[in-house]
């Protein structure tokens, strides 16, 4: 699985031997099956940002390391890190789970992680990245999303963008986008699953709409954050806007194979499962 060193060594590789030259860097990581968006912001004129994604990805066979929407800019510095990509493990009610010696198999497919386990309930949103794309003492906050730097022209099956979304759930609440990040660190980047009242499809009991805060990557250490105390120490007090997720924590594989059965009986709803190297599946 992929870790964000890994992604952040490849990338600076690439960026490094290209000279900074940006038509040779996109052309290279499109030959390697990355997508591709890029954004120069008008108060950033000369200074591109890059979201790098994979793809139609098979996580048993990929080759590359998996990208699930980290941006750099075009010195190879990483910017933003959503996290590993999910495997998918889908359950059904004809789905055969067993415990095997080394893990869980789930049909043929085999399941192994790193314990313990957290997990939380799937929600249905869009996954939103807020991140910083000035300097540490001079933070210019931005908005993407897993496929495009500037999350502000970027939407789905809506008339408004899912930038706009996010600071109408901010308005909600009397905040501005500077002012819901005065006080967040600036070395980090912080990923919320966003629910919003015009979001087609998507079933929330709060007709305002919410953010959960699913993670929080500190692009300086590359380390993930604890995503509860950050919670508590920077959102706890934005009352109905931020909401916490729940999580729950499995210490073996005979608690997850019981996991496993019931959503697979549909007894139980599904979770987005991490273990402890930061490993995602869903």
């Amino acid at each position: 699985m992929t870790t964000s060193n890994e992604i952040v060594n490849l990338f600076n590789e690439i960026f490094s031997s290209k000279d900074g030259d940006f038509g040779s860097t996109i052309s290279h990581l499109k030959e390697m099956g990355y997508g591709i968006n890029y954004h120069t912001f008008e108060e950033q004129p000369g200074r591109r940002f890059i979201t790098v994604f994979t793809k139609h990805c098979d996580l048993d066979k990929e080759e590359n390391p998996i990208s699930t929407g980290a941006i750099f800019d075009l010195n190879g510095k990483l910017r933003s890190y959503p996290g590993n990509k999910a495997k998918d493990y889908t359950l059904t009610p004809t789905t055969s789970v067993a415990l095997s010696g080394e893990g869980i198999m789930v049909n043929d497919k085999g399941f192994t992680c790193s314990f313990p386990v957290s997990g939380y309930m799937y929600y249905s949103g869009t996954r939103m990245m807020l991140w910083n794309s000035g300097t540490p003492d001079v933070p210019v906050w931005r908005l993407s999303t897993s496929k495009a730097v500037n999350a502000f022209e970027s939407k789905w099956n809506t008339e408004k963008s899912f930038g706009q979304m996010f600071t109408d759930l901010l308005a909600n609440y009397h905040l501005t986008l500077s002012t819901f990040c005065a006080q967040l660190n600036p070395n980090c980047s912080y990923s919320f699953m966003m629910v919003h009242p015009e979001m087609h499809n998507v079933i929330s009991s709060n007709s305002q709409g919410t953010l959960y805060l699913v993670g929080v990557y500190d692009v300086e250490s590359y380390q993930h954050l604890n995503t509860e105390q950050v919670y508590q120490e920077m959102f706890s007090f934005f009352n109905g806007l931020v909401s916490k997720i729940t999580t729950t924590t499995y210490g073996t594989y005979q608690e997850l194979s019981d996991l496993f059965l019931r959503v697979a009986n549909g007894t139980s709803v599904g979770e987005i499962l991490t273990d402890a190297d930061f490993n995602n599946y869903k």
